[in-house]
């Protein structure tokens, strides 16, 4: 079974993680933030005390951040290891940035490098009988993103033959 110190190890399952949080962060919106100060962004006057809401998922589908912005290619994390989901690059940030971002990150990036490697390690996988493909372009919005169709698979043991 794969062990939390053999995650380093695997640049491309980290990669496939950071493409799913750019694609589908957790939470669309992130928390309301207010504005300290008057000031200008992008020609716009924010007024001090005004409530900010940042769109996420708007952020990680950006065009122009982004070469084919709805295309799954964790290759594109593969050429910046440095690239940091968890607020560092405001390309992406699915947990929030700054002051308040996510105080759970650590623990959330640990389970889920550990679970999904050994779902990975530990099985083989198939659709049920009569499905061709996963649909992961149709969501559901809401405080989280979801699936528009539930996402169903069948593990089979790495023993027994697929």
């Amino acid at each position: 079974m794969v062990e939390e110190r053999d995650i380093p190890k695997l640049p491309y399952l980290q990669a496939i993680v950071k493409e799913s949080l750019r694609l589908h962060p957790p939470g669309p919106l992130l928390l309301p933030r207010e504005c300290s100060k008057t000031c200008k962004v992008m020609g716009y006057k924010i007024l001090e005390t005004t409530t900010l809401m940042v769109n996420a998922y708007a952020i990680g589908r950006d065009p122009k951040v982004w070469k084919e912005p709805l295309k799954f290619k964790p290759e594109r994390f593969l050429d910046h290891n440095c690239f940091d989901v968890g607020g560092n690059n405001l390309e992406v940030i699915p947990f929030g940035a700054g002051s308040r971002a996510c105080p759970g990150i650590s623990i959330a990036f640990s389970i889920l490098h550990l679970t999904l490697a050994n779902l990975v390690h530990a099985f083989h996988w198939r659709l049920p009988a009569g499905v061709v493909h996963i649909d992961t372009r149709n969501e559901k919005y809401g405080l989280t993103v979801t699936l528009a169709k539930k996402l169903e698979a069948i593990p089979l043991s790495k023993t027994k033959s697929c």
